[in-house]
């Protein structure tokens, strides 16, 4: 068997079960990012239990691109209809045009394939820039720290929740309280998704939702 074949199988696996946990369609989300975008099947895609958010993508040093599916909904239906409205607007718009609601599984399937898009870019840089991935990874990190809250919403809400390393009572002593929190989270959001690799994984999470309805149709 090849090494091309045995991730093939475990990508499959790894979505089957998603679909199979959250009634979604991430199997044909991965099949359509990689026919827009073959590149994206060499990514490796996991199946954890995330507390923070529903996807995540992990770049690492020395190349390899992870996408990371959560296989418990936590808090992210109650997200979707408080702190991620500012952060998911292109999608309503989507839905909108399509004349139907943004379900919990869209929204799960647009996760999906957003990270898949952060594997892109990473790919991307990869073959354009031979050799500085810390380069692409020092960018990451440098959005972030220009964030309020300083990580994104979702490991926000949960280190606040569980006062992780303390982050509660730090910020209780900045004058934070829990609705000034939740508030802080909302621009958090927003001012993530205007970051430049955010917005381009934005970008190509659309394509691939946006391609999938128009096959379907």
């Amino acid at each position: 068997m090849s090494g091309g074949n045995a991730l093939e199988k475990l990508n499959r696996r790894s979505v089957a079960e998603i679909d199979q946990a959250h009634g979604t369609r991430c199997e044909l989300v991965l099949d359509t990012a990689i026919s827009l975008e073959p590149q994206i099947s060499s990514t490796i895609v996991k199946v954890e239990s995330m507390g923070a958010c529903i996807a995540y993508h992990e770049s690492h040093e020395f190349g390899g691109s992870v996408v990371k599916l959560s296989n418990t909904i936590g808090d992210f239906e109650q997200d979707l209809s408080d702190i991620l409205q500012s952060r998911f607007v292109r999608l309503y718009q989507l839905f909108d045009r399509l004349d139907r609601p943004v379900l919990t599984a869209d929204a799960i399937e647009f996760c999906f394939a957003h990270e898949l898009g952060h594997s892109k870019l990473y790919l991307n840089h990869q073959h354009e820039k031979p050799g500085k991935n810390v380069e692409f990874l020092n960018e990451l990190e440098a959005g972030r720290n220009k964030l309020p809250l300083k990580i994104s919403s979702g490991k926000a809400r949960e280190f606040w929740q569980f006062n992780i390393g303390g982050y509660r009572d730090r910020l209780k002593r900045a004058g934070y309280t829990e609705e000034s929190f939740t508030e802080a989270l909302i621009v958090n959001s927003f001012i993530y998704s205007q970051t430049r690799n955010e917005m381009l994984s934005d970008d190509f999470g659309l394509w691939v939702i946006a391609t999938m309805h128009k096959t379907k149709s």
